[in-house]
């Protein structure tokens, strides 16, 4: 399966969104596929309001980075920074910075690992 860049206008995410119902409905392959991301994000969402920084960040430590979606690695970045682990704030917060190369995130992320005061 490929990875879908969402469109920007509402037309195209409607269309879009149907293709993607139509293929879950029709090939048992894409749904396993779905169910299996929908379960492990539910999960990650969970490990992170549930506080469990720790875990969270030993359970994504082997997975690639640029493989995982942009909510599951911000999540890691702020457990990091929560846990002030250096190493994994530097490698989550660099694929963030990656994927968003503004000012305004590098100026976000050198915020974010300042000690508090």
């Amino acid at each position: 399966m490929a990875i879908l860049k969402a469109p920007q206008d509402q037309a195209s995410l409607d269309q879009l969104k149907a293709q993607l119902l139509q293929q879950i409905n029709s090939n048992p392959d894409v749904r396993r596929a779905a169910i299996t991301g929908a379960v492990q994000q539910l999960s990650v969402r969970q490990k992170f309001v549930g506080r469990k920084y720790r875990e969270l960040l030993d359970g994504c430590s082997a997975q690639n980075a640029i493989e995982l979606p942009d909510e599951t690695v911000l999540m890691l970045t702020l457990s990091a920074a929560r846990l002030r682990d250096a190493a994994a704030f530097d490698r989550w917060s660099q694929e963030l910075k990656r994927r968003y190369p503004t000012a305004e995130m590098e100026k976000w992320l050198k915020e974010l690992r300042a000690p508090a005061p």
